[in-house]
């Protein structure tokens, strides 16, 4: 049999999608082999880089890279940060990859892969099972009576509870695809519920923020009205109750006795939150000296000064150093980038869940494409938001998933045009 360009690229599309909830080193390998071959099929005059309005944000943020970059007290090991920059290639590949086929079984594959891994990390998180990882990291996700975080086959509990997130807004989008067979949206409301579990099993108070996010998007759209106000309700109520906790011992103690709820409730407290409000306040006074530049990436002893600063100033002493980030997305793009590069990331990403929102709300209600666009613009707005409070999308394995479901958008948004 010959070798076949797109019968490879199929097959390493398929290794991509099942690594992606798995491995960092799959996920890698594949999507940097499929990049690899999208680039031969360029020179090859096969394919083209489409254009799209988001490649206008995409260039505004390398312009300021470079900018930052050129400008910076050290140039090499800002420029050096360039090395990153193949996995904006991702989303083209996969477009590419996906020629004239739905992403629906691609998406499918997905499933496949991390719904092993959501039951898997729901008895990690009961029981402290952990097959992959050395005694080390293990016990550094014990923090609270001796529950664990849920992890997966990660190494953080951020970067699973980033994965899970866009996988569950994708799935909820498509368990409101009505016109699909019962057995179909079944297997979407089951892998929605496990995604949903094990994301909130990852105690990332920002991944929780991303999951109501996402779930408040596709029922907005989705629900009548009186259910939606209910659901907000409910929610307001909600946040009542742990208001009161806080509070009133009796409410603090129910809420102590179960380790969701106990994380929940120091997630509320001042200490909990101070190393964060420390990091940002550091990134604000980077952001005072340096607002149209930055500092330039990979900064990280200029940007330790000012941590330094902040502890003397606060008589604090910092969780994390500099080179971890200041777990915040859009700070953290200022610092590197420069005010041009975090212009140019929020056009990006913000473009991509906008443009699917559009497709979604002009798809036939209750249709295939209908939710699984408004479950691609959940699940990246989602991630969007939980971008404030962390650094998730400059995580190799969030930013992986991220992309490839810019693959599928970018799919979406050419069939749009094309019968526009």
């Amino acid at each position: 049999m010959s070798w076949s360009l797109p019968r490879t690229a199929g097959l390493v599309f398929v290794l991509l999608l099942l690594s992606l909830p798995l491995s960092i080193a799959g996920g890698d390998a594949s999507a940097i082999l499929l990049v690899l071959l999208f680039l031969y099929a360029l020179a090859k005059r096969q394919t083209q880089l489409p254009w799209n309005p988001g490649l206008w944000g995409l260039g505004v943020m390398i312009l300021g890279f470079v900018l930052s970059s050129a400008f910076a007290a050290d140039p090499a090991p800002a420029f050096w940060y360039s090395h990153r920059f193949w996995r904006y290639l991702i989303p083209f590949a996969v477009l590419w990859a996906l020629a004239e086929r739905h992403p629906l079984s691609a998406f499918k594959l997905l499933l496949f892969s991390a719904m092993p891994l959501s039951l898997y990390a729901v008895a990690q998180y009961f029981t402290g099972l952990d097959l992959l990882r050395s005694g080390s990291l293990t016990s550094e996700y014990q923090p609270e009576g001796g529950i664990w975080y849920a992890v997966g086959a990660f190494s953080h509990h951020l970067t699973f509870g980033g994965v899970f997130l866009l996988l569950f807004g994708v799935a909820l989008g498509l368990s409101f695809a009505t016109s699909q067979p019962p057995g179909q949206r079944r297997l979407f409301q089951v892998a929605a519920a496990l995604f949903f579990i094990a994301a909130l099993m990852s105690h990332g108070r920002s991944i929780w923020l991303g999951l109501f996010l996402a779930i408040l998007v596709v029922f907005g759209l989705r629900l009548p009205r009186r259910w939606v106000v209910g659901l907000v309700i409910l929610a307001l109520l909600f946040a009542g109750v742990l208001w009161r906790a806080q509070e009133t011992s009796k409410l603090r103690r129910i809420f102590k006795a179960n380790p969701l709820g106990y994380r929940i409730l120091t997630a509320l407290s001042a200490k909990s939150n101070r190393d964060r409000l420390a990091m940002w306040q550091a990134a604000g006074m980077v952001i005072q000296d340096h607002p149209w530049l930055g500092l330039g990436a990979n900064a990280t002893l200029e940007v330790q000064a000012y941590y330094d600063l902040v502890a003397h100033k606060v008589n604090h002493r910092f969780q994390h150093t500099a080179d971890v980030g200041v777990h915040q997305l859009y700070l953290q793009t200022w610092i590197d980038f420069g005010l041009l590069g975090v212009v140019g990331l929020v056009l990006w990403l913000g473009w991509v869940p906008y443009a699917m929102l559009r497709i979604g709300l002009k798809a036939p209600p209750g249709s295939l494409d209908q939710g699984f666009a408004l479950g691609l613009a959940a699940a990246l707005l989602g991630s969007l938001l939980a971008g404030f409070f962390e650094n998730n999308f400059r995580d190799g394995e969030v930013q992986n998933c991220i992309l490839t479901l810019h693959g599928f958008a970018l799919w979406f948004w050419f069939r749009a045009q094309k019968n526009a």
